[in-house]
């Protein structure tokens, strides 16, 4: 098994990627039960 070899930069635009997509996904689920809560 390889070792994936990560600079920090491309590790922490991973990451970034990772996090802006996770947050989105959360974002689309909750959007309903967050708009009738405004409405």
């Amino acid at each position: 098994m390889e070792a994936i070899n990560f600079t920090p930069k491309e590790l922490r635009k991973t990451m970034w990627a990772a996090a802006m997509i996770l947050l989105l996904l959360v974002l689309a689920w909750r959007l309903p039960e967050i708009i009738s809560a405004i409405k």
